[in-house]
């Protein structure tokens, strides 16, 4: 049993004197830093700080461009959205010509129908025009209606 914390214990010294050394040999290093070496670390450290700038505004940098090109992709969406309602719209007004051209079309068909009759008017001017006639084909006299010696109608108020 002696034998066995005799061995741990040489371990833990060994263990100690290893740290130790590490120790004394860190502080050597530091101890024994040429004057340069002082003034480079300042350097080293703002140099350090520059490229965790450059870092940062590269990431910023690369920030920015995917904001532009998801607003980009977002604009071209909107602008084929537009586009798309815009050629709805334009198929709408085509179609509403077509049909408004069609309708003209149809209604000098039927004015020339009409003008093709046997007659050569419509009955509509026909009644406008012409007064209705007796079987005797005069034009029949109103009876209300008195007349002087002239023959001039007299008008009662």
């Amino acid at each position: 049993m002696i034998l066995v914390v005799d061995n741990i214990f040489k371990d833990l010294l060994l263990l100690l004197n290893r740290q130790r050394k590490v120790l004394m040999t860190q502080r050597f290093k530091s101890a024994t830093q040429t004057r340069t070496q002082r003034k480079l670390t300042p350097k080293l450290k703002q140099l350090k700080m520059k490229n965790q700038r450059k870092k940062k505004n590269q990431v910023k940098d690369l920030m920015r461009t995917l904001r532009r090109t998801f607003q980009l992709k977002v604009i071209q969406k909107r602008d084929k959205d537009h586009e798309e309602g815009r050629k709805a719209v334009q198929t709408i007004h085509q179609d509403k010509i077509k049909e408004a051209e069609h309708l003209i079309e149809e209604v000098k068909k039927e004015k020339q129908m009409n003008q093709n009759k046997p007659g050569g008017a419509s009955i509509q001017n026909q009644i406008g025009h012409q007064p209705m006639m007796n079987a005797n084909g005069r034009v029949p006299v109103n009876v209300n209606v008195t007349v002087n010696k002239q023959g001039q109608q007299n008008n009662h108020v």
